[in-house]
């Protein structure tokens, strides 16, 4: 973790940054991928915006290209 947080002060981001929105689906199992990765990265100082949207707004955000973090495959 120290060595992460030593990256991204040499990178210019001493105090972090802010990574979002990120849309996630209201469904449960897909939410708590999110939340994980979400509390990863505040240990390091970036903050993981996270948007609830319905079922279908969330995979079509993703086919966009527009998730900083597409979750594909099958993990229900």
């Amino acid at each position: 973790m120290e060595k992460a947080k030593a990256k991204l002060a040499e990178a210019g981001y001493p105090n972090g940054f802010t990574i979002g929105p990120e849309y996630v689906s209201e469904r449960p199992s897909y939410k708590m991928r999110l939340v994980i990765i979400q509390a990863q990265l505040a240990e390091i100082g970036i903050k993981l915006e996270l948007i609830r949207v319905d079922h279908t707004t969330f995979h079509n955000n993703q086919y966009e290209s527009i998730q900083p973090f597409p979750l594909f495959g099958n993990g229900d």
